[in-house]
């Protein structure tokens, strides 16, 4: 079978579909846990970010220590970024249901979409972590 080289859209399309999966299914299996609780902890000198922050944000319990950065960023699809659709639109809904399991406020959905375009990284302040992300010890 011959391969045929990518030109520069078909390759932001393609990498814009696997990342978009790989979010979905880090979401997923957060959703699961709902089933399973379990406590996430983010060392001083770790990080989580993206689908990794989502996922984060499935522990029951959830801690941070000093130096521990989490990263926060805009969705996107194939065409639209999230900020950019409008608040009253269906597609925000299950990004919203989402945050509610997990017992965090729809704002802190709000903040992640005008903190960073998706494909840049915003990563929070220790002042930004504990006031946003509720319940976070």
């Amino acid at each position: 079978m011959k391969k045929c080289a990518l030109n520069e859209s078909e390759k932001i399309l393609k990498n814009t579909v696997i990342l978009s999966c790989i979010a979905l299914l880090l979401s997923a299996c957060a959703l699961l846990l709902d089933y399973e609780p379990v406590s996430f902890s983010v060392s001083g000198d770790g990080m989580v970010a993206s689908g990794g922050t989502d996922f984060f944000l499935a522990g029951v319990k959830r801690t941070a220590e000093p130096g521990a950065m989490i990263g926060v960023h805009s969705w996107s699809g194939l065409i639209v970024e999230g900020a950019k659709v409008p608040k009253n639109d269906p597609e925000h809904q299950k990004y919203l249901l989402y945050y509610k399991a997990m017992g965090i406020p729809a704002e802190f959905y709000w903040y992640t979409l005008r903190a960073a375009p998706s494909g840049g990284m915003h990563w929070m302040s220790v002042e930004e972590t504990f006031h946003k992300i509720k319940p976070l010890v």
